[in-house]
């Protein structure tokens, strides 16, 4: 349309009702969706706890393990990633991090001075040393790197909601979480034409289904989901969120 916010104020804005009806809380599907399939977890979470975090998934991940096996809760955790260039931002998310008491947080420092810092203040941390294909340190090149991590997580059978460091926790979100799909997150869409896809003369138009917060099951699929990101951020000259986007796309 000529007025691209005239979507707000027509009958197809349909959502805010329905936000302002369950406040933050998952919503009921609508009636006549399929059930959602089983997931290939890696690690049910039936199996021995003994046995978690996975031993072969630990290999070269020691440190990752011993802090997950401390912090994780129902083996999730949530997790930033972060380099000393942001340490106002990732100070500001730590500290929202502690105000609302999540437990199961901690931070993947992108270089030694980050990990120092968090140990400063007592905040969990993981530190694996990474730089971007280019070399740079921009937030956009930084925020690529988060698929090498979870493919750490993942491959230990930790399931983990990622966040940027620019998001401020208010309560713990996995009570909020459905867990009924391999990633799960969240669209800069407005409504439903424009979050689940809207039929513009045969091409499917979707908004952009944002990679700054997600989560990541622990399973085989999101596994070789994270193993093709990564290596296209270390292939191409791609930015995180596009890529990511483009691995879910419609066929």
């Amino acid at each position: 349309a000529p007025d691209p916010n005239a979507i707000l104020a027509s009958r197809d804005f349909d959502e805010r009702a329905r936000v302002l009806a369950s406040g933050c809380a998952p919503l009921v599907p609508r009636a006549g969706l399929p059930p959602p399939r089983r997931l290939n977890l890696l690690a049910p979470p039936s199996d021995d706890a003994a046995a978690w975090p996975l031993a072969a998934g630990c290999v070269g991940r020691e440190a990752l393990c011993a802090t997950v096996s401390r912090i994780a809760v129902r083996r999730e955790v949530i997790a930033a990633v972060s380099n000393k260039n942001i340490f106002h931002m990732l100070g500001l998310y730590v500290a929202g991090i502690q105000a609302a008491n999540i437990s199961n947080a901690m931070v993947v420092a992108l270089d030694e001075e980050t990990g120092a810092w968090l140990d400063e203040r007592r905040v969990a941390n993981y530190v694996k040393v990474l730089r971007s294909r280019d070399g740079s340190t921009s937030n956009h090149a930084t925020s690529g790197l988060k698929f090498k991590v979870l493919i750490d997580y993942v491959s230990i059978g930790c399931s983990v909601l990622l966040s940027d460091v620019d998001v401020i926790w208010l309560a713990s979100p996995f009570a909020l979480l459905y867990r009924d799909a391999d990633l799960e997150g969240m669209s800069d869409g407005w409504d439903s034409p424009t979050t689940y896809g809207v039929d513009e003369g045969g091409r499917l138009r979707v908004f952009a289904r944002n990679s700054g917060m997600f989560y990541v099951a622990a399973t085989a699929e999101s596994l070789a989901v994270m193993r093709r990101l990564a290596h296209r951020m270390e292939a191409e000259a791609a930015w995180g969120q596009t890529a990511y986007n483009e691995e879910q796309r419609y066929p």
